[in-house]
């Protein structure tokens, strides 16, 4: 299932904040995938929502809440936990090999 975060131009608070609930809410589900669209930015280098995103699915790998975490333009064959997305979210597909910096891929 897609998260889009860019949804309504929240601040990078908001975004987390729906980021969160988001993810609690995909894992009382039992979902097994998120993809999570937080846009590149304006800047050229990375928005600010991309940028704390995925510093907040890094902590939450680190702490073993959730299994994976997959940005993506890592998002392909060269990867283990992209090939296990890819496998059972059909969703996810579209974004396999296409190197996308404005979307994050999460294994829950």
């Amino acid at each position: 299932m897609e998260i889009n975060l860019e949804l309504g131009y929240p601040t990078v608070a908001e975004a987390m904040t729906n980021l969160e609930g988001y993810i609690k809410t995909y894992k009382q589900r039992n979902e097994k995938v998120a993809i999570i669209i937080h846009g590149y930015g304006s800047s050229g280098k990375g928005g600010a929502i991309r940028t704390k995103t995925r510093q907040w699915l890094k902590a939450q790998v680190n702490s073993n809440k959730i299994k994976g975490v997959v940005h993506g333009e890592d998002f392909g064959m060269f990867d283990d936990t992209s090939r296990t997305i890819n496998a059972i979210d059909k969703d996810a597909k579209k974004y396999y090999g296409k190197s996308n910096q404005g979307v994050t891929l999460v294994l829950i």
